[in-house]
């Protein structure tokens, strides 16, 4: 069994490798429904839009000789996901999702580990009626109950 840095460092990959995922699947699902400038009304405000091209070129600051990812949605706020997805989400996402209240659950769960930071990180859950469990398959995080 991996001592307790050890799975603190794993759950922080498994939930950055979720929150990848995700904007990837919003990505691709929004472009192939609303064409390549889904950004433009994707549902957050122009203001959340320019905050993201502010990290971005930020980054692209920190990083002049080093690659710097490309997709803006890759600097959005993680809530920005979320309003993201429930803008649309009897149109495009509640079909691959399910139910948005289970969603909004499993959601609102990830976001509270995801802030935890470096705080140490030993298990799940255990003050939620259920858990979410990580497992990695390829290069993309599943979640399952």
């Amino acid at each position: 069994m991996p001592g307790e840095s050890q799975l603190q460092v794993d759950v922080t990959q498994a939930l950055r490798d979720t929150e990848n995922a995700l904007r990837e699947f919003i990505a691709a699902t929004l472009e192939r429904a609303l064409g390549r400038d889904w950004l433009d009304s994707c549902g957050v405000s122009q203001e959340r839009i320019t905050k993201w091209k502010d990290r971005q070129s930020e980054e692209r600051r920190r990083h002049e000789a080093g690659v710097v990812e490309e997709r803006l949605l890759y600097y959005a706020d993680f809530y920005d996901l979320k309003t993201i997805l429930k803008k649309h989400w009897q149109r495009d996402f509640s079909e691959a999702l399910g139910d948005l209240k289970r969603f909004e659950v499993l959601f609102d769960e990830l976001a509270r580990y995801r802030d935890l930071g470096t705080r140490k990180i030993s298990r799940w859950s255990t003050d939620c009626k259920w858990s979410a469990k990580m497992t990695r398959t390829g290069s993309q995080a599943v979640c399952s109950r």
